[in-house]
């Protein structure tokens, strides 16, 4: 067994950005640049303030690149590491699967189903995918294959590293407008959740980001989507990335965290339980208890992880 990833400073470490063309991902590669790392952004394109940032970075010495790549296309995705590689002589040591999109349906005053405009982006609502949803390819497949692609490539060369994935808090805030982005953030969640033992099993940290509403081009530029939004309760792309960079580098967040970030207050790690679970609403009589105790002990380590203290298969 491995120890765990514990600190792990990202001065000298080649770090994979998908979706580093814009935004919060743009941002968090601004900074890691700072603590001289070097980057590979993974996009379909580059925002001006991307081209112009990273031309100007290269200035020295070549330190961050770009890859198009569409992250919903497996061989894309694939031949990320091998670039990287290319590029910098190393494995690299950081993946941020950063790249989303949402379901172009006004979230506040559209009244979406069944009636949403044919001439949308693809989405649950227009009904106009043949093969799949690109949402679920994009939000869910993409992040839960780099991060295989990652664990194989580290595992190789016994190196340590961190997987760190760009959520939301619609994870934990169901919207009808939009159930197929709501799904694949609390599907990806809870496959972070769920990779929490490769920490120490495998040397890798596997760690999740949470923001609220974030002041990005996916907000900006859609009036349609942000109708009746105000700028209030907004975060900033810099706030975000800060926390990312906190995510990745301090040992005390451990494989498996989701760390909210919201309203510019300090971040919180969400526990497992974000509610409560339900208490059980019957007392066993002596039978019930014998058998429950012949199929999981009172003092064993499955019953005490909450307030429902038996288990009954």
């Amino acid at each position: 067994m491995r120890m765990a990833v514990g600190n792990f400073p990202l001065g000298g470490k080649i770090v994979i950005v998908t979706g580093g063309g814009s935004g919060i991902n743009l941002a968090f590669v601004k900074l890691v640049l700072e603590k001289g790392a070097r980057v590979v952004v993974a996009d379909l394109s580059l925002s001006d303030e991307a081209r112009g940032f990273i031309s100007t970075s290269n200035k020295e010495g070549e330190v961050v690149v770009f890859q198009r790549c569409d992250v919903s296309n497996w061989g894309e995705l694939e031949s990320l590491i091998p670039f990287a590689e290319k590029q910098f002589g190393l494995v690299p040591d950081v993946y941020i699967a950063g790249a989303g999109v949402f379901e172009p349906v006004n979230i506040i005053s559209q009244t979406c189903p069944p009636f949403a405009d044919k001439n949308l982006e693809p989405h649950f609502w227009t009904n106009t995918e043949k093969s799949g949803y690109k949402v679920v390819d994009i939000n869910l497949n993409h992040p839960i294959k780099l991060t295989r692609l990652a664990l194989e490539a580290l595992a190789k060369k016994q190196q340590k590293g961190v997987v760190l994935v760009v959520g939301s808090m619609t994870a934990f805030s169901p919207q009808y407008s939009s159930p197929l982005y709501c799904a694949t953030k609390a599907g990806v969640t809870l496959f972070v959740r769920s990779m929490e033992d490769a920490d120490e099993r495998e040397g890798v940290k596997v760690v999740l980001i949470c923001p609220g509403i974030v002041e990005t081009p996916l907000w900006k530029d859609r009036p349609d989507v942000r109708s009746g939004l105000t700028g209030e309760g907004f975060i900033t792309p810099e706030h975000v990335a800060r926390s990312m960079v906190d995510l990745i580098e301090d040992g005390n967040y451990g494989g498996g965290t989701v760390l909210e970030v919201s309203s510019n207050e300090l971040p919180r790690v969400l526990p497992v339980w974000d509610i409560t679970p339900p208490e059980i609403s019957w007392i066993p009589g002596p039978e019930e208890i014998d058998r429950m105790n012949s199929i999981t002990p009172d003092n064993s380590e499955e019953t005490q992880r909450g307030p429902m203290n038996w288990v009954i298969l």
